[in-house]
């Protein structure tokens, strides 16, 4: 089995819960736990190696705000909002 790995951010328990509760109006059973992509699958190899310099990014980026806007689907069965940084 190949393991793919994606970089995302987890929106806060709060945003969570109704996020998954929206979800379920039009998705019965719920796939991956609510997130923003912010780099998909490409590249991220097994090894890790990728996995240091995304920390060392990270450690000192500014805070931000995202808003949410309409939601929409990408392809049959991948349920997501719009949204914008602030």
């Amino acid at each position: 089995m190949k393991v793919e790995y994606f970089i995302g951010i987890v929106p806060p328990e709060e945003y969570l819960e109704r996020i998954e509760h929206f979800q379920r109006r039009w998705i019965k059973q719920l796939g991956v736990e609510p997130h923003i992509t912010l780099k998909a699958q490409g590249g991220l190899t097994a090894d890790k190696k990728w996995k240091d310099k995304v920390q060392k990014a990270c450690k000192d980026f500014k805070s931000f705000q995202v808003s949410l806007d309409k939601p929409k689907y990408f392809g049959d069965n991948i349920l997501y909002f719009e949204c914008s940084l602030k």
